[in-house]
């Protein structure tokens, strides 16, 4: 397996800070393998495909070997010590082309403890890779429909609020709609249609806050005029969009920037914000993010950060910022990077590879050298010394933070993470079953301020295996207490 090559190239990238001053590092460039191979056309956060408990990535090159419209998609896996080096090449599974042009994580679907991938081939289908120690490479679920360029837009939530993953493919005019379930097949469940929906531009999450995962997606309304359109996820979901809001999404982002649990919308210039009435004229300019931008967690606080692009007309250079996320954020950019190209930042991904709480970030360059477009991803580094905008540090939170546990749904064990800020006199996590019933306690006990992680193995108090269900774990303080809810499957 021929590894991608790692370089370093300071003189092509100048890295310059706004009023925050951000401690972040280039940690390297992963550099395409072929002249013409555009590699970087697509990065992704994939979740954890191996079960180790560190985020991984990939980078697609649907050009690759040379100047061909092949493709093949590289993995990097994250560990406390991750290197640069990919893990896995998952090579074209057939006669079809532009292999790589997007891909996707998507949370465990089979039950084994592993997240799965999703590998997307402009116009010849979506490939559903199983995770595993190590992951598999050969798909083991193909989606096909007869849609111009399906498959160039991928992205996974829970839109029906069942506990299964689900996912979303961009065809022409449709945004294909695949329910996670006990059985995993290849028919859409629903078809999105609305207008026209063009461009790669898809995102999933919960705008409105009613745990439902709702889908974004580009749009055109006519020649030269573009929108964004928003479905909100319920039980069935509409094939019309619930709403429109008048500006494009290009490769756009959701994620919570202002830290009130509803996502936000990432288009086009402007941070569109979340909440339980959606308003479509609620948002701030963001004068330096023009196309792709992504959601992550950049500093040590608890609000969701931007990552974003711009470009020039001209095409002769592009910059990529970060606008950090507050309680009031503001539209002054806190980072950018330079370059004399105009594909810096053509993709967009956040991943925490070695799972301290503060992402690194992916910068996709399919044009980089230019002429040869030989391709290149950018990675750097989050910041894990600066404080938040509000002047706090959020290493541990002002309150206790149940995390959601991973897997879920799960099959034989799942990770239960927390956070406590100081000294309780009085702790305990346990289990309940969807009638209240206590199922097993996990801990009883005074807790001192720290990270914890507790694991489920699906056992009572009697450490009998009990039947599937929805759960609840409950995080209790003297005074405070957390829950969130856990499926588990056989």
């Amino acid at each position: 397996m021929k590894k991608a090559l790692i370089s370093v190239f300071l003189l092509l990238v100048f890295t310059g800070f706004a009023h925050s001053e951000l401690n972040i590092e280039l940690l390297g460039i992963l550099e395409g393998e072929n002249d013409g191979g555009r590699f970087g056309h697509s990065v992704a956060n994939l979740g954890d495909i191996n079960g180790d408990g560190y985020e991984d990535f990939a980078v697609g090159a649907p050009y690759y070997p040379e100047w061909t419209d092949t493709g093949r998609v590289y993995i990097y896996l994250g560990s406390e010590n991750f290197d640069l080096n990919p893990d896995l090449v998952v090579e074209n599974p057939g006669e079809v082309k532009w292999f790589g042009w997007s891909a996707c994580g998507l949370r465990d679907v089979n039950h084994d403890g592993y997240d799965e991938f999703l590998v997307g081939a402009w116009g010849h289908g979506v490939f559903l890779y199983f995770g595993g120690d190590p992951p598999d490479h050969v798909p083991d679920r193909i989606y096909q429909e007869p849609a111009y360029g399906y498959g160039s837009g991928l992205a996974s939530g829970d839109v029906n609020n069942d506990g299964f993953s689900d996912f979303a493919a961009r065809g022409d005019g449709r945004i294909y709609v695949y329910l996670g379930s006990e059985v995993i097949d290849t028919l859409a469940d629903f078809e999105l249609i609305g207008r026209q929906v063009g461009m790669d531009g898809i995102a999933i999450g919960d705008i409105n806050g009613d745990d439902y995962d709702d889908i974004v997606a580009s749009a055109t309304k006519e020649p030269n005029d573009y929108e964004t359109l928003l479905y909100f996820g319920r039980d069935s979901l509409h094939s019309e969009p619930d709403l429109s809001f008048n500006t494009i999404f290009v490769r756009g982002g959701v994620g919570d920037v202002n830290g009130d649990g509803y996502a936000d919308i990432i288009a086009w210039y402007r941070l569109y914000f979340g909440g339980e009435e959606v308003d479509t004229t609620n948002y701030l300019i963001l004068p330096k993010a023009k196309t792709s931008g992504t959601v992550g967690m950049i500093n040590k606080d608890r609000y969701g950060d931007i990552i974003a692009r711009n470009s020039s007309p001209s095409g002769f250079w592009s910059q990529v910022h970060i606008y950090l996320g507050g309680s009031e954020p503001d539209s002054i950019d806190d980072w950018s990077s330079f370059r004399t190209s105009d594909n810096l930042g053509y993709s967009i991904a956040a991943v925490d590879l070695n799972s301290d709480g503060v992402d690194e970030f992916l910068l996709g360059d399919p044009y980089y050298l230019d002429d040869s477009r030989r391709g290149a991803t950018y990675v750097y580094s989050g910041d894990t010394t600066a404080l938040g905008v509000d002047g706090i540090d959020w290493t541990l939170p002002d309150g206790i933070v149940l995390k959601q546990n991973y897997p879920n749904p799960f099959n034989t064990r799942t990770v239960i993470e927390f956070s406590v800020p100081g000294l309780y006199v009085s702790s305990s996590l346990k289990i309940y079953n969807s009638c209240g019933r206590l199922v097993k306690t996990l801990l009883e006990m005074p807790l001192i301020s720290g990270r914890y992680h507790y694991v489920w193995d699906g056992t009572n108090d009697q450490d009998e295996r009990v039947s599937s269900g929805v759960y609840f774990m409950i995080l209790k303080t003297e005074d405070v207490q957390e829950a969130r809810k856990a499926l588990l499957i056989k």
